[in-house]
Order: C-alpha cells, then structure tokens, then sequence
C-alpha cells in the first residue's frame, strides 16, 4: 500500500523544516514553515493538520538539540562543575559552586 500524495507532500515538506529548524534554532517556526511550503508546487494540498504535524515535528527536531534539564541537585552541581563558563573579560562567572547547600 502506498502513501497518498499529500501525505507525501507533507513528509518532505515536514523533513526539509527540521533540517533548517536544526540548522538556525533562533529563526521563528512560523516563518520556516512558510518559506519551505513555498517552495513545493503541491502546497494547497495541506490542511491545518497537516500544519500543526509539521511544527510538532520541527519542535521535537529542536529539542534533540538541547541537553535535557537535571532531575536532582546533585546532578546540577556535577553540570556546574564541568562547565567552564567565562565572562566577556575571561574569568570565571561562576566563582564558588557550593555543593552541600
């Protein structure tokens, strides 16, 4: 059994979104949807699911990018420890990571 043309329509679509949603995290999912539908000449084919898949699936894409949130305190301070974050000048921002409180 084969995929219809809009659902096919709507994959590519949907693939080339989170390729670019990856690529520029900043640039705002509205806009990314609106210029690749654009592109494609099927793109009165889609409806308002089809749109709200689209953006669900360019969220989900974001996300993979970004580390997942600690769950505990002490998984906080062994993150804070191994980042060695700088200011602008090059000292350290965080000075004193203070475990036990």
């Amino acid at each position: 059994r084969h995929a219809s043309d809009s659902t096919l329509n709507r994959q590519q679509i949907s693939n080339a979104c989170k390729r670019k949603a990856v690529d520029s995290i900043v640039e705002k999912l509205s806009k990314i949807i609106r210029k690749e539908v654009s592109n494609y000449a099927n793109e009165g084919n889609l409806i308002a699911p089809d749109l709200k898949l689209i953006a669900r699936n360019i969220h989900n894409a974001r996300m993979h990018c970004f580390p997942k949130l600690p769950t505990s305190r002490k998984e906080v301070h062994e993150i804070l420890s191994l980042l060695d974050i700088k200011t602008n000048r090059g000292e350290l921002f965080l000075y004193e990571n203070d475990a036990l409180n």
